[in-house]
């Protein structure tokens, strides 16, 4: 009939035959069945479509599940530590040998440190997240050493004047500002199972700095050796969250993500012996900045709040650099020696949804 119902082909779980829409608009029908007309039921909620699914002969009504919209927004406390390899400052060595013995190379090593992320952003109706997100994260470490009965090397400063000390004293320390713009959208793949696929513009502010301070035998009066890195760094992240239902509220949850950035850096390296200076050398460059990161974790999903916690690696490859001269007869010789930044550890995400 021309008012009669349109056949629809819709997926809906457990029915295997067509389905129908209702022509009239505004009306909402629980039934029909094949000897009467539809009954209408207007407590049905007007503001959802209904569909009428062909069940053995006679309709059953289904409401049309939408995506549910909103602004969402989310906390992140993390607790990373901060691992590299190029931090040494000083090499020891005892009596025995021409050059080294028993030696041993002294280097910083970054304590766990804490830091927080950000999330906040609106799902539309269609299911699409779009968001804005901020990361902070800093991290300090100090170190010392000292000749004992037998020598301190120092591995920072020029090798023409200043080669041996007495003592050494270091610090370090790395800070780290990145903003995301987000979108992303979730597949079910299951009753239990969901992949949710996202993409960011990112842009990154990232400040380190190296210094060491030599004392005695070469050292006489003390020398500073400072060196600075700053990096500005843009482009394009990728990734993918899977969630895993344990139970209506509980889920398992899991994430790979990569990035590649154009950076811009600003290298530094000065070094001093009271007020005279030995070196002050400044060096400007673009390279890639790749990126790769991955989580692991648990949480609970409530109606409005929900709460996650688990472990986190992010590698930052080639954000460091170390400029070193490595002749003393010819001592113009430096080197560029690039190193990887990984951080890891626990993170505590705190989420809200309305």
């Amino acid at each position: 009939a021309a008012n009669g119902p349109v056949q629809l082909q819709y997926p809906g779980r457990g029915q295997s035959g067509p389905y129908s829409a209702s022509r009239w608009p505004g009306a909402n029908y629980s039934r029909q069945s094949n000897h009467g007309p539809l009954a209408p039921v207007p407590m049905l909620r007007k503001d959802l479509p209904t569909i009428q699914a062909s069940d053995r002969g006679g309709e059953i009504l289904l409401s049309a599940k939408k995506d549910r919209t909103g602004i969402f927004a989310t906390v992140d406390y993390l607790y990373w530590q901060l691992r590299r390899r190029d931090l040494d400052y000083a090499i020891s060595s005892q009596p025995g040998a021409l050059v080294f013995s028993n030696g041993e190379i002294h280097e910083l090593e970054h304590p766990s440190d804490p830091g927080v992320r950000t999330m906040m952003g609106y799902q539309l109706a269609t299911g699409w997240q779009i968001g804005f997100g901020y990361m902070y994260f800093d991290s300090t470490s100090t170190g010392s050493a000292q000749d004992g009965a037998g020598t301190l090397f120092a591995t920072r400063s020029h090798p023409d004047i200043n080669r041996r000390a007495g003592t050494a004293d270091a610090d370090s320390s790395f800070d780290m500002r990145v903003l995301d713009l987000e979108v992303r959208n979730s597949i079910d793949l299951g009753d239990r199972a969901a992949l949710s696929l996202f993409g960011s513009f990112r842009w990154a502010d990232i400040n380190q700095a190296f210094h060491v301070f030599y004392d005695q035998i070469e050292f006489p009066i003390g020398g500073d050796v400072t060196s600075l890195l700053d990096t500005q760094a843009f482009g394009v992240r990728i990734g993918a969250d899977g969630k895993w239902s344990l139970t209506r509220h509980l889920y398992l949850v899991g994430t790979a993500e990569t990035s590649i950035l154009f950076s811009d850096n600003a290298l530094s390296l000065t070094e001093t012996e009271g007020t005279a200076t030995i070196l002050d050398l400044a060096d400007g460059y673009e390279q890639a900045l790749p990126v790769l990161g991955t989580r692991v974790g648990a949480g609970y999903d409530g109606q409005s709040l929900s709460v996650e916690a688990g472990y986190e690696m992010q590698a930052w490859f080639d954000l460091g650099d170390r400029l070193s001269f490595l002749d003393d007869q010819h001592l113009g010789v430096f080197a560029h020696s690039n190193h990887n930044v990984l951080m890891d550890g626990f993170y505590l995400r705190v989420g809200w949804k309305r």
